[in-house]
């Protein structure tokens, strides 16, 4: 403590603002546009974060199809796939959830592996 004053150290500082920031998270859900009802979507599809930002995805997948398993996989249906980032090796059943924390600024194209259309994109600045 200076002056009345209480200094804290960068790393300090980092730790609390991570402790108070509100959580990123995208949902695997049927898509409110679909007329028949049941095609999932990622919800929101596009998403523009900051460096250092953590994004979680979460299975809210109601549906029937496929026991409602899902991954989040980087890429792009016709590119490679699983280069950035992929919950492909723990396929991520109802409730299930996948995080990624962004240190790079850039574009990160995603989809489900196990459904292709299944696509999102983040946006880091």
């Amino acid at each position: 403590v200076e002056d009345g004053l209480t200094i804290i150290s960068k790393d300090d500082l980092w730790k609390i603002q991570t402790m108070y920031k509100k959580p990123i998270m995208i949902e695997m859900k049927n898509a409110p546009y679909d007329m028949f009802g049941d095609q999932v979507q990622f919800v929101p599809d596009r998403l523009t974060i900051k460096v250092g930002d953590t994004v979680t995805w979460i299975n809210n997948d109601d549906t029937d199809r496929d026991g409602g398993m899902h991954t989040v996989t980087s890429g792009t249906p016709y590119g490679e796939w699983g280069t950035e980032f992929d919950s492909g090796d723990k396929v991520m059943r109802p409730n299930d959830s996948f995080s990624v924390t962004f240190i790079e600024k850039g574009e990160y194209p995603y989809l489900c592996a196990l459904h292709p259309w299944m696509l999102g994109k983040i946006t880091v600045t």
